[in-house]
């Protein structure tokens, strides 16, 4: 168990998470793979009505993270929830170019 808040937390783990993303969108040209590997990072791509946002959500139950996409996929964050307790990151650079191209490849569900 961990002392660190999630304002801590968020910081700590974007980096694994963006390196996941990274090598996800290397996968990109091979359609079939690209959907394997996300089964295997992600718990679901959908509109989640609690953010009001499209979400990639990659972990669940405290903790929880997960990236938050703008309906236009323009703006998007890197979010880390625990008990009582939630921070996030807005993406900018290569993270946001990153997570956009992402973005162009999900099926988001309703």
């Amino acid at each position: 168990m961990t002392n660190q808040n999630c304002k801590e937390l968020v910081k700590a783990n974007l980096p694994e998470r963006m390196e996941e993303m990274k090598n996800l969108l290397k996968l990109a040209e091979y359609p079939d793979k690209f959907n394997e590997e996300l089964n295997n990072i992600a718990l679901s791509v959908e509109y989640n009505h609690q953010f009001k946002s499209k979400l990639l959500l990659l972990s669940w139950g405290g903790p929880a993270d997960g990236f938050l996409f703008s309906k236009d996929g323009k703006k998007i964050k890197y979010y880390f929830q625990d008990w009582g307790d939630y921070a996030e990151i807005k993406l900018t650079g290569k993270n946001l170019t990153i997570m956009q191209n992402i973005f162009d490849l999900l099926d988001f569900k309703y």
